[in-house]
């Protein structure tokens, strides 16, 4: 009789915990395939949760939070809405493309990786034709989470962000 109540109770803990599993996949595909339609329709806002900073020790990031900060993609555009913190880096302020808050955008074609993960080139061009960047933007594997290297920024430097891509309502 023990031994039959041991039974039970193992297989109802492996079809309670492998419901649990199916479900937070079942969540992370959709959010996943939700953030990559709105990219792709070019209509979506990337909220910026960390940012990356080189240092002076290449081995070593500053990792700095950010709140309240987001990108925009309208279509071919990419606007930016940035809190200043106070004691925040000039990252995209100044010399930065989008200094004026919005810039030409260009998406690339989304090539999908064996583990599943989407990475997706973007081309920024700011109001002259020296403010241009590139992104190289991997969206994670069953998740809306991206991760974003931005390369050949002018006067800027280098940096990479951690973020989410959450769909725009359509107008």
């Amino acid at each position: 009789m023990k031994g039959r109540f041991l039974l039970f109770l193992y297989v109802a803990f492996a079809i309670v915990f492998s419901g649990c599993r199916t479900v937070d996949t079942t969540v992370g595909q959709t959010a996943h395939r939700i953030a990559l339609q709105a990219l792709t329709s070019r209509n979506c806002k990337i909220v910026v949760e960390e940012v990356y900073i080189p240092s002076d020790r290449p081995e070593k990031l500053r990792t700095q939070q950010i709140t309240d900060s987001y990108f925009v993609v309208k279509g071919d555009k990419l606007l930016a809405y940035f809190m200043r913190e106070v004691d925040s880096s000039k990252l995209f302020f100044g010399t930065s493309p989008l200094n004026g808050g919005e810039a030409d955008l260009q998406i690339g074609e989304p090539e999908v990786r064996k583990n599943g993960d989407v990475n997706i080139s973007l081309r920024v061009q700011g109001s002259q034709h020296y403010r241009v960047f590139e992104w190289a933007m991997t969206l994670y594997h069953d998740s809306n989470q991206c991760f974003v290297q931005a390369s050949k920024v002018y006067m800027a430097g280098n940096f990479s962000f951690k973020g989410r891509i959450l769909p725009l309502p359509e107008n």
